[in-house]
Parts: C-alpha cells; sequence; structure tokens
C-alpha cells in the first residue's frame, strides 16, 4: 500500500509538471500567433489611425494588456508628447510632454535602449505621467526606431500591481514596439510619397492631375445630388512680368501668390497650381456671385502681401486675371465647364488692370 501511494503521489506530480508545462506552452504559442497576427494585420496598414487601433485591439484581446500609450519626439527631436494611449486614459495624458532624458520614457528616448521596472515606486525616475497617471504598478517602456536605428518614440506598457512581468512578457512587448515603430514608420513613408504625388513642388499647392481627379468627383457628386460648383482659373500675368522680374523671380513670385492663396482658402475648397502661371480653384456650392466674392478676396490677399517689379525699379502689386465657369450652367461635362472657364480666363486679359479682372463664362 505504502509503494502504491507513493506511486501514485508521484504520478500526481508528474501530472501537475505536465499541466504546468503545457498551459505554459499554450500561452506562447497564443502569444507568437499574437504577434504574428499583429504584424501580419500591421504590415497592410498605411493609416497611422489604424496601426494604433490594431495594437490597441491585440494587446487587450489577445496578450490581456490594456494598459499602454505611444509617445512621439517632436520634430526637434527634444520634446516626447502622448500621441495615442487606451482610451481609459486617453484624456488625462494626452496634454502630458516630457523632455528628452526626463523621467523614463525620456529616458529611453535619449539612450535607445528599454526599460523594464517591477516596482515603480522603488523607482524615483517614474513620474506617474506627471500624476496623470497614477494607478501604476509596474512599468515598461521601448524605444521605437526607424529602419535605420534612429529613436522617434516610445512605446509604454503599464500594470497596476508590482512586479507583474515575466521575463516573456517584456520580450513580448519589445516584439509588439518593433512591429508597431515598423508600422508607423512604413505609414510615415507612403503618406509622404500619397502627399509628394499628388503637390505641386514648387507651390506646394495640389498637383493638376489631383486636381482633374478631385473635378471628376466633385461633377459626379452634383451630377447624383443636383449640386453646382464653379471652377474658378487665376493667371498672374507672366507675361507682364517675366521681362522685369526675369523667368528665375517669377518662380518666387508664384510660391508667394500661391501660399497666400491657400492662406485664403474657404473650408472645402480645392486650390491647384494648374500649368505653368496659372492656378485652379474648385469652390463646391458656388455661382458666379460667390465665386467673384473668392475673387476679390484672393486679389485683395495678394495686394497685401506680394509685390513685383516695377516701374524705374521701384515695386507695384501684381493683378491677376480671373475666368470662371459653373455647373450645371456652362456644361455638363467637366471638360466642358474647364473649357468655358480658360476661354473666360483669356478674355479677362482685356480688362483694366485697376479693377478687379474677371470674367465668367
Amino acid at each position: 500500500m505504502k509503494a502504491e501511494s507513493v506511486t501514485d503521489e508521484g504520478g500526481e506530480r508528474l501530472l501537475d509538471i505536465t499541466r504546468h508545462y503545457s498551459q505554459n506552452l499554450a500561452g506562447l504559442m497564443l502569444e507568437i500567433f499574437a504577434l504574428y497576427n499583429l504584424s501580419r494585420t500591421l504590415h497592410v496598414s498605411f493609416d497611422m489611425d489604424e496601426v494604433f487601433h490594431t495594437v490597441e485591439k491585440q494587446m487587450k484581446e489577445t496578450l490581456g494588456i490594456s494598459e499602454f500609450s505611444i509617445m512621439l519626439l517632436d520634430d526637434d527631436n527634444d520634446t516626447l508628447s502622448v500621441w495615442r494611449a487606451n482610451s481609459n486614459h486617453h484624456d488625462a495624458m494626452k496634454d502630458i510632454t516630457f523632455e528628452v532624458g526626463e523621467g523614463v520614457c525620456g529616458a529611453v528616448a535619449k539612450t535607445g535602449q528599454t526599460i523594464a521596472i517591477q516596482d515603480v515606486r522603488k523607482d524615483e525616475r517614474f513620474l506617474f505621467y506627471k500624476g496623470a497617471h497614477k494607478n501604476v504598478g509596474s512599468f515598461f517602456s521601448a524605444p521605437l526606431k526607424t529602419g535605420n536605428g534612429k529613436t522617434f518614440g516610445v512605446f509604454n506598457v503599464s500594470m497596476e500591481s508590482p512586479n507583474a512581468f515575466k521575463e516573456k512578457d517584456m520580450l513580448v512587448f519589445n516584439a509588439v514596439a518593433s512591429h508597431v515603430a515598423q508600422a508607423m514608420e512604413s505609414s510615415k513613408i507612403f503618406t509622404e510619397s500619397v502627399k509628394r504625388s499628388i503637390t505641386d513642388e514648387l507651390t506646394g499647392l495640389y498637383s493638376k492631375r489631383y486636381f482633374m481627379d478631385i473635378l471628376g468627383k466633385e461633377f459626379s457628386n452634383a451630377s447624383r445630388l443636383g449640386g453646382f460648383f464653379a471652377l474658378l482659373l487665376m493667371d498672374i500675368g507672366k507675361q507682364n512680368l517675366v521681362a522685369s522680374a526675369g523667368a528665375k523671380a517669377m518662380d518666387g513670385i508664384i510660391k508667394k501668390v500661391a501660399q497666400t492663396l491657400k492662406k485664403n482658402t474657404r473650408h472645402g475648397d480645392v486650390i491647384a497650381r494648374y500649368d505653368g502661371y496659372r492656378i485652379a480653384a474648385l469652390l463646391p456650392g458656388a455661382n458666379k456671385d460667390s465665386a467673384k466674392i473668392v475673387a476679390n478676396k484672393f486679389q485683395t490677399a495678394v495686394n497685401g502681401n506680394v509685390f513685383v517689379p516695377g516701374d524705374e525699379g521701384g515695386t507695384g502689386k501684381l493683378s491677376i486675371m480671373f475666368g470662371c465657369a459653373c455647373f450645371p450652367k456652362d456644361g455638363d461635362r467637366p471638360d466642358d465647364v474647364l473649357g468655358k472657364a480658360i476661354s473666360a480666363l483669356d478674355s479677362a486679359w482685356n480688362l483694366n488692370g485697376d479693377t478687379l479682372r474677371f470674367v465668367s463664362a
């Protein structure tokens, strides 16, 4: 009986050990799957908000972590600010900033090295997000790095209880930070690539290609919903200026004009460099009268900000030519409306420069 008892006890112990390792293995496999799923999802996302929501969902549902934040460095790489945090604490933490080297997050940003604190009350570097989030026992912060190793932010995980992190947890958190950094860098590169493809390099306005695409979409929406819009073409008068200003100086002039017009554009309007020294503006919901008001606003703004070579070495004001056509009054296709605007712009050259040189189709 005694031998049987020993055998039974040994069997139970072996079974307990087996259960223990099976549970650990199952947990490890689940975490590996979570990382794989996170990586697969993030690598097809080019939207920064989508990156965060994906991380939030995976961290909470698969890894059981609901307390985390992402902080990013400013353009000067001097200050960290909270870009996103889990929904429970985002409002309280959104205005918190750390100088590089300040607190745990600032130290991670400065050194590029991960810091894990099992009991934050024993580490004076931890500042509880400057009092914005006090219910923290354990804290983990990893750097977010670009592909060439430059730190651009930090990824933080916190737990309410002290000594809450296991060694494998920190390996997982580091892996998550790496995936997040890769996704955010890809998103930034993609966004910048898209911006370059739709933006005119000299003026910073939208490109003609993008403008024509938006014009087509606005035409479709207006046709379907019974809406209307005005198309305003502008010419800054190259042929009157190039002789006195010089071709090189003209680039500076149109750039200044573009910046001025952009600052005075209504919300929802689209302004682009059409070609050469001509600029186009799409004004949804506008008719000829309201387009003329916009043209007058543009000319007034340019009068106060852009000056060109004048007579006897002085400076003068720049007179813009405006040509306007409207949908559906002036055509039932985008090309028809555009053609009418071009014809109206040509006619504007015949107007006296002392008045608003605006012609509508």
